[in-house]
């Protein structure tokens, strides 16, 4: 079975199944519904047009899994346990289809399986060994996505390990993570006002420890 999912472009895309840990499979464009979906990569006369299923495997060589992917605006991103990248047009400014779809490395950082936020036109995503928050998004400097270390500052408030992550939006754009100790701290995050700062929450009562949160 299938272990991550995301739409994009009008299509379904889902992958990273215990048979194929890095490949990810898109059905036709519009292809889907909530009783069906439709990934034919031909016609009946098995010609390939523009609209039909797309299937990537993610290149790299160093065979690491897909923990994540998430739609941007520039294609689909993948996270890797080592690597996070783009799938998108071979052709900029095209939509994917079956002939010009490709995968690009964007950044090394390597991620948790916890489905990254989007926050800022950024994904908040988790380092693979759960110690640190990065956001993968565009740099205008290397005119790429980059992955940013948000806790560089701050890296002994994480240091025991992320499992859970929720995002608030209002009224302060918060990013709450729960810790493996059953601690909460509190991530606030503002890319275009240039604003960042972790916060410890402490809850009332004895023996009190956070499990998860949403």
């Amino acid at each position: 079975y299938p272990t991550v999912c995301a739409i994009h472009e009008g299509r379904f895309c889902m992958g990273a199944s215990s048979d194929y840990p890095r490949d990810i499979d898109m059905t036709r464009s519009g292809g889907f519904s909530p009783t069906s979906v439709s990934f034919h990569p031909t016609t009946v006369k098995d010609e390939v047009e523009d609209d039909l299923g797309i299937s990537v495997t993610i290149g790299g060589g160093d065979g690491s899994p897909i923990q994540w992917i998430d739609t941007v605006r520039n294609g689909l991103a993948v996270g890797t346990t080592s690597r996070e990248g783009i799938i998108s047009s071979s052709t900029e400014g095209q939509a994917i289809t079956p002939e010009n779809a490709s995968y690009k490395l964007h950044s090394t950082v390597g991620s948790a399986s916890i489905q990254p936020v989007a926050v800022n036109n950024a994904l908040l995503h988790v380092q693979r060994v759960r110690r640190r928050l990065y956001a993968f998004g565009y740099s205008l400097d290397s005119d790429g996505y980059t992955s940013i270390d948000m806790t560089e500052l701050s890296e002994h408030l994480t240091r025991s390990g992320i499992i859970d992550v929720a995002y608030q939006q209002e009224p302060i754009n918060t990013l709450w993570c729960v810790l493996t100790n059953g601690t909460l701290l509190g991530f606030t995050y503002d890319r275009n006002a240039d604003v960042l700062g972790w916060h410890h929450h402490t809850l009332g009562g004895s023996d009190v420890e956070v499990e998860g949160v949403s």
